[in-house]
């Protein structure tokens, strides 16, 4: 029998009501293709609240790329509060055309369909019930995890006070059970240090979907920034330059335009970006798809990346594939991605970035993201 995978796709669930993805809800959607493509009779499994999805790969593929904006909501799920109103549409529309099970049904499952060949793999940071777990281990179904990063336990300062807890949670969770931890960078498997004892470790760079077409500069110059706006991402720092609104030599900025959904971070982040929007210096996209990120790319002056704390960058890899200068902080996956002669700038320096901004053309890096295939390659899917 062919190797087949139960793929969770719990985040990808949670998340079908957004309009627009983040990195890792775009590495999930990739494993989900590659899944398809080269192991027929795979499965999908996820996990919302209490309740569990599984089915064949095809059909939650099929089902989960339908329109859910005029889905009706089942009376099931009108009293599930905890959700909001457009996960809840999302979770009727599918209970109906693939069904949501507990959790003693779906060991039921589990055990009729899925083997010792297969493999389960979760790459979406979801925390699959340890109950559901126990059960596959006991079938002998291999357990692979992707780990993004170990942020909230090396910068606890930099996320939600509850996150650390919970994600400590999770990492010890993956620790008990996982034969394979697979890293997207060497800098995140380095933080992770530690972490896991007994499992076999892998440094897969991620893929950059193309191939993109070089860019053109817009007749309009702006510098662009996408993430979602959280204190890591140091968005603070670009606020406080275009506050004055003037480079070094006193030549107004071009505009910049923000890309990224509302995280968490300090009001005074947000009521920055409401106000130099209404001057016209900043431009706050939330919610952009693929195919206007992708022009934003194309014909922006140069991305400006000045975290202070990644597990790996999409962005910045994906603005270099097509031809774009980045101008990005000096943290260890930045120096590990663009190597060790590439330009970077100390995420606190304003006075480097106020100077980089007159001169982008500086920050042209080589191209050298990794393909999906290559990732897949090296990864054995």
């Amino acid at each position: 029998m062919d190797q087949r995978v139960v793929i969770d796709v719990s985040r990808t669930v949670s998340r079908l009501h957004l309009p627009a993805a983040t990195g890792i809800d775009r590495v999930e959607a990739a494993y989900i293709r590659r899944v398809l493509e080269n192991h027929p009779g795979s499965f999908a499994l996820a996990k919302l609240g209490r309740e569990y999805l599984f089915c064949d790969l095809e059909t939650f593929f099929r089902e989960s790329h339908k329109n859910f904006d005029g889905a009706q909501i089942g009376l099931i799920d009108k009293v599930r509060l905890k959700l909001t109103r457009d996960q809840r549409k999302v979770k009727s529309s599918l209970r109906r055309s693939i069904g949501w099970t507990d959790r003693a049904r779906l060991c039921l499952k589990l055990r009729s369909e899925i083997s010792k060949n297969d493999i389960y793999i979760n790459v979406g940071h979801s925390r699959m019930s340890k109950e559901v777990q126990v059960c596959l281990n006991t079938i002998g179904c291999k357990s692979w995890f992707m780990v993004h990063d170990v942020i909230p336990l090396t910068h606890p300062e930099m996320v939600r006070v509850d996150i650390p807890p919970r994600f400590k949670e999770f990492i010890n969770s993956i620790s008990d059970i996982a034969d394979r931890v697979i890293f997207n960078s060497q800098a995140s498997q380095i933080a992770a240090k530690g972490l896991f004892s007994n499992t076999k470790e892998l440094v897969a760079h991620l893929g950059v979907d193309g191939p993109f077409q070089r860019g053109v500069n817009s007749k309009h110059p702006f510098f662009l920034t996408v993430g979602t706006i959280e204190p890591r991402k140091n968005h603070n720092l670009l606020l406080d330059i275009w506050k004055h609104g003037k480079d070094e030599k006193g030549n107004r900025l071009p505009k910049l335009v923000i890309v990224g959904q509302d995280g968490w971070a300090e009001k005074a982040v947000f009521e920055k970006i409401e106000e130099l929007q209404k001057i016209g210096r900043v431009d706050h996209i939330r919610d952009a798809d693929d195919a206007l990120l992708l022009s934003l790319y194309s014909e922006c002056t140069a991305l400006l990346f000045p975290s202070l704390a990644e597990g790996y960058g999409l962005p910045l890899m994906e603005a270099i594939e097509i031809g774009k200068p980045v101008i990005a902080s000096d943290i260890p996956v930045f120096r590990e991605l663009l190597g060790p002669n590439a330009p970077l700038l100390s995420p606190q320096d304003i006075e480097a970035w106020k100077s980089a901004l007159l001169y982008p053309e500086k920050f042209q890096h080589e191209p050298r993201p990794w393909t999906w295939d290559q990732h897949f390659e090296l990864v054995g899917l």
